[in-house]
């Protein structure tokens, strides 16, 4: 009996060993991307769960109070700001940045390779019908990574020289680096930035979820890098490798876009190239944090104490917002909050957004689809931008323009002398009521024929 029971245990710790040994040498990038991701709340219309739509006009209109002190534009030193408060719908479709001005369908025609760092084996709950419509968007990425017309951005962050800002160290009490200068572009250069984003192609996955934020942290945003954690180093630099294994969130939305694409049969093609440009973007802002953060840079220093570099002249300390100044002239923006970009996209400087004083608010300009649709040709990508400056690619601001928050103007309007736009004020009695502070409720006590609107169905 005791042999028997020795011998049983003796076959268990066995297999224990064995799965201790897989678990061990097992890699994430093996798990296949063709299973459908069943972890996702995706809605059954395909809509947006990251939109501010219905709370835009109120904090608009609470915003605009708040500035002028309740007293006329005129009186509050405000002119020329409300206005603009949000965009003007009508200015928006004039300034073409919904549809291109010829009025022509554009298509993504690239058909470069795509970077291995964007492969699907990387992407993890991606089936198959997904990853093909992020397909010309990850073409997109690798062409802001890799080609000759953006490496002055990766080359000076990568190679740029890393200097203490005494200024910013003095401020926050710790040691803050600055890079100034640019990188100039050599092919040497180039070659050994390919080679280390090689090497660190399997050191970053992709995921979709509903928070790209942990559950300790407050806000939303449509994408993040995080560092895995590993059971012995943590998030510390691991011996031998390349770099720190991180991973990208992207918010759900991007899944629901994209699956709600794969289904339609013919789908708004500008918004299918908003959609692919804003895609793009957000992965390289997240990857310029990968290259920054993970990279050999900050090797001896704990994850857990990781700063990234302040940019030039940028107040902020912020690589992906680095990497969208440097190669768009701003930060790119969908308007109204809306992953699909169904109805825009904008560009502002993150300086005045991150300030928000009341004088010098961030200013959103529309980004027009012409610029959007010639970014995903092949022929774009086919010029000689050797002898052209870093800023080949900026976005001209010649667009709408909306301030403070950039969603649709429904609650100020010119021409009303600062008079308050409600029912409430013109006492109409109507089905659904737009009260002061901009929101619009449903009049439960109207009614209408032999039906009355309350929080139940009523009956005839």
């Amino acid at each position: 009996m005791a042999e028997s029971w020795v011998e049983e245990i003796s076959v268990i710790d066995g297999a224990v060993n064995n799965l201790v040994s897989k678990l061990a040498s097992s890699r994430i990038t093996n798990a296949p991307s063709s299973i459908p991701n069943t972890t996702l709340r995706i809605p059954k219309d395909f809509g947006m769960q990251l939109i501010c739509e219905l709370e835009a006009p109120r904090l608009m209109a609470v915003r605009v109070r708040e500035l002028s002190g309740a007293l006329p534009v005129k009186q509050s030193g405000m002119e020329g700001h409300t206005s603009n408060f949000g965009f003007d719908p009508k200015k928006l479709l004039g300034a073409h940045a919904l549809h291109c001005a010829n009025g022509k369908s554009h298509f993504n025609t690239l058909d470069n390779e795509i970077h291995p760092l964007f492969g699907e084996s990387n992407f993890h709950g991606c089936p198959q019908e997904i990853y093909e419509q992020m397909r010309p968007a990850l073409r997109v990425s690798t062409l802001l990574l890799t080609h000759r017309a953006t490496a002055s951005f990766w080359l000076t962050l990568m190679y740029g020289e890393r200097e203490i800002d005494q200024v910013y160290s003095a401020k926050l009490g710790y040691e803050c680096q600055r890079i100034r200068k640019d990188v100039p572009y050599s092919a040497g250069l180039a070659a050994q930035f390919a080679t280390h984003l090689r090497k660190i192609t399997n050191s970053l996955h992709f995921h979709f979820h509903l928070s790209v934020f942990s559950p300790l942290k407050d806000g939303e945003a449509f994408s993040s890098l995080c560092f895995l954690e590993d059971y012995k180093t943590k998030t510390d630099f691991r011996p031998g490798e390349p770099c720190r294994r991180s991973r990208i969130c992207l918010h759900t939305d991007f899944y629901s876009t994209a699956q709600r694409l794969s289904r339609l049969v013919n789908p708004d093609p500008f918004m299918v190239l908003r959609f692919q440009f804003f895609l793009a973007v957000s992965v390289c802002h997240e990857v310029a944090h990968f290259i920054e953060a993970s990279g050999p840079i900050h090797a001896a220093v704990p994850g857990l104490q990781v700063r990234e570099v302040y940019y030039k002249d940028h107040t902020f300390r912020e690589a992906g917002a680095a990497f969208e100044t440097q190669v768009f002239g701003g930060r790119v923006h969908p308007v109204a909050d809306r992953v699909d970009c169904a109805y825009g996209m904008t560009v502002y400087d993150y300086d005045r957004y991150v300030a928000q004083t009341p004088l010098d608010l961030a200013t959103y300009y529309s980004v027009s689809m012409d610029f959007i649709a010639m970014l995903q040709q092949k022929e774009t990508w086919e010029r000689d931008y050797s002898s052209t400056s870093c800023d080949v690619f900026h976005i001209p601001r010649n667009g709408a323009k909306a301030v403070f928050l950039p969603h649709m103007d429904m609650v100020v309007y010119d021409g009303e002398d600062g008079e308050e736009i409600s029912d409430e004020t013109d006492f109409v009695d109507t089905a659904f009521k737009r009260t002061i502070d901009g929101q619009i409720n449903r009049n439960r006590t109207m009614k209408v024929g032999r039906r009355v609107f309350s929080g139940r169905r009523s009956r005839k």
